[in-house]
């Protein structure tokens, strides 16, 4: 954990120093609406305002980032957002495509000699624990008739 944490860390600062916070939000939300990005994602955003979504965009992966080294404070932050998440009918399969766009986009901001194999393995590690949390949860929550 603690070595993916460190280079999922080290791979957003370079984001952040080559695209900007909210800049990187907006470029995930165009991939998501590119002729090949991901239409079942778009239309949970095609109503809202971009740049208020870039911004929720860049909110989540900053959260993420903050608990790279922490899948048990990943867990418990997720806790915390899946009633919102579940509210929006955001199903589990969703938080593995935006997942798909997330690398695209960390790929195509960074390119290869900065988002390198092991850079990747590292926020698929890190997606992947959230993909998990979000979906023990949404199954607990749909178990129970929330």
């Amino acid at each position: 954990a603690d070595k993916y944490g460190v280079l999922v860390t080290n791979t957003w600062a370079k984001v952040l120093d080559l695209t900007g916070y909210l800049d990187f939000g907006r470029i995930i939300y165009d991939e998501i609406f590119e002729e090949d990005g991901a239409p079942d994602l778009q239309a949970f955003f095609e109503e809202r305002d971009p740049d208020q979504t870039a911004a929720l965009f860049a909110n989540m992966v900053e959260s993420i980032v903050s608990f790279a080294s922490d899948p048990v404070g990943l867990h418990q932050r997720l806790e915390e957002l899946a009633q919102t998440h579940m509210k929006n009918s955001v199903m589990p399969i969703h938080f593995i495509t935006f997942g798909h766009v997330l690398l695209r986009t960390l790929l195509s901001v960074l390119g290869e000699h900065i988002f390198t194999k092991e850079a990747e393995e590292a926020w698929q590690w890190v997606w992947g624990m959230s993909n998990k949390s979000y979906a023990v949860l949404h199954n607990a929550a749909s178990s129970s008739g929330s």
